[in-house]
């Protein structure tokens, strides 16, 4: 069940092995990009897209990480955080606040909920800085991909809109549909999907709201 496997769209249908025995993959640019343990420490490997000239990458054991657009962040066994950037080179120790969480990666940089009293709110901390930057909140989750950063505004028992972050950094309502806080949102380059516990889905275009059922 850690076998990672790609089939071609619009191709035979085939299916093929891409990566075997990993804990964690996260395709980025022509490459994939896995966890895997060896001798009880866990370590970080990259691959084609299609699975062939597999290598390990750094030096010491990584926990876990995350990828996106040419960045990677790590997380090492003492619990410190690194940026990488592998076209160039560069790498930054990136102190993330205690609890942060649900964390992911954009073009900017890094982006994480906090606890906070009145509810989850969520931050950016751009690669190259050591300060982060309050987004909005409370939100129950959030998804950030080609079209942005979108994300679930709670709204107390009216429960929660979906939105999208502008440039400023706030998140904007796309109204016409309210969704449970347990949601999962994801983002193209031109929808926002939106799919309830109950497991239906809705879709609507980021720029204005429509939303239809999805399946």
């Amino acid at each position: 069940g850690r076998t990672v496997y790609r089939t071609q769209i619009g191709g035979d249908g085939k299916v093929h092995t891409a990566v075997e025995d990993c804990l964690k993959f996260e395709p980025m640019g022509n490459y994939l990009y896995s966890l895997k343990e060896y001798k009880g420490q866990t370590w970080l490997y990259r691959c084609s897209i299609l699975g062939t000239y597999e290598k390990r990458l750094f030096e010491d054991p990584v926990e876990d990480f995350w990828a996106y657009g040419g960045d990677l962040l790590l997380l090492d066994a003492e619990g410190r955080y690194r940026w990488y950037d592998t076209i160039s080179g560069d790498g930054l120790e990136q102190a993330l606040p205690v609890g942060a969480r649900d964390i992911a990666l954009d073009r900017e940089g890094i982006l994480y909920l906090l606890d906070e009293e009145g509810g989850p709110a969520l931050y950016r901390r751009q690669y190259t800085g050591q300060t982060e930057r309050l987004l909005d909140g409370p939100v129950a989750g959030f998804s950030a991909g080609p079209g942005g950063i979108v994300g679930l505004l709670l709204e107390g028992e009216n429960g929660c809109a979906a939105a999208v972050c502008r440039a400023d950094g706030g998140l904007v309502e796309l109204p016409g549909r309210r969704f449970d806080a347990e949601s999962v949102l994801d983002v193209s380059s031109t929808q926002l999907l939106v799919t309830g516990p109950d497991g239906v889905s809705w879709h609507t275009p980021i720029a204005q709201a429509d939303w239809a059922e999805l399946f």
